[in-house]
């Protein structure tokens, strides 16, 4: 490509990461090519394509899918409403791209086929960037809705247990504007833990309860001097749990509602008592939760249930 094109395959690159993507690219497209819109599709091996640009392209995706790789069409080659210029790319990997010029009235000049075979190679590599960029935010959508299920927040803590930063969901009795808000003991045991990494003492993590939820301590691995406050808030039991609880471990209704009185903190007497079971009833389902879970006991049954996907509903 030419050196006064630069300012494309900057806004190409740039624009694999805007919101909307490819925006600023198939501005600077239009601009450079006279044309009247600009579109840019991609598409990863067994999905389907996401096309990006105003309003309907001359060409459908059954068009798009007869291009030959690497080779700019046009009207001549397949008969479209309008004037259009159009290149596709195989990206490595697994991936198709398509990039395509159109407008109303004359057809484009030779240089507008010049440009888009010039922008393939560079098509395909963002195209990639575009599709990484996509599976990074995925998993971090992924992660703060897991978070979010779990109760799960953190808070990143300097030597001295300052606050540096934190994720949006630290409930406001352990963290309010900045600022720790825990009894003096435990403020002090982080002080104390914190010094120690800092000064290479140790990389123990350090287990902490905050009123009823659980933290733990951990080094940061990129900085001796700080650590991870990670903290699992207390998290209310669905309303209606047992038909959870029945799917996932297939019990009957009524072992289900025994289950989920245990999985309450209940004994097997309480349980049963809940449920108007006889005591002979309770012991019953007990042990018909026990042959279905695997389990030992009660506390191997509560283990399992909390161990399992019930905990993420």
């Amino acid at each position: 490509m030419r050196a006064d094109e630069s300012d494309i395959l900057l806004a190409l690159y740039r624009s694999a990461q805007e919101n909307p993507a490819w925006a600023g690219f198939l501005r600077a497209l239009a601009g450079r090519t006279g044309a009247a819109s600009a579109y840019l599709a991609v598409q990863r091996e067994g999905e389907s394509p996401q096309v990006f640009g105003a309003g309907a392209a001359p060409l459908d995706a059954e068009a798009l899918q007869r291009m030959r790789y690497q080779r700019p069409y046009s009207g001549d080659d397949i008969a479209a409403d309008q004037p259009y210029r159009a290149i596709r790319v195989r990206a490595e990997g697994g991936g198709d791209a398509w990039v395509l010029v159109a407008r109303q009235g004359d057809d484009f000049a030779s240089a507008t086929s010049s440009l888009l075979s010039g922008l393939a190679p560079h098509i395909a590599l963002a195209a990639l960037q575009f599709w990484r960029h996509d599976r990074a935010q995925a998993g971090r959508a992924a992660a703060q809705d897991m978070q979010a299920r779990l109760g799960l927040s953190w808070v990143l803590l300097g030597a001295q247990a300052t606050v540096i930063l934190a994720s949006g969901a630290v409930p406001a009795a352990v963290l309010l504007a900045d600022k720790l808000r825990l009894p003096p003991v435990v403020q002090r045991q982080l002080v104390q833990r914190l010094q120690a990494y800092a000064g290479g003492q140790t990389a123990a993590p350090l287990a902490l309860m905050l009123g009823q939820r659980q933290a733990l301590l951990v080094p940061f691995a990129q900085h001796g001097a700080m650590a991870m406050l990670y903290i699992l808030d207390a998290k209310p039991a669905p309303d209606q749990p047992w038909p959870i609880l029945a799917e996932i471990f297939a019990l009957t209704p009524n072992e289900a509602r025994f289950a989920a009185q245990l999985a309450g903190g209940k004994s097997i007497v309480q349980a049963g008592e809940a449920l108007n079971f006889t005591t002979e009833t309770a012991r019953h389902y007990s042990k018909q939760l026990y042959a279905k879970l695997g389990a030992a006991g009660q506390v191997d049954v509560l283990r399992r249930i909390q161990n399992s996907v019930y905990k993420l509903l």
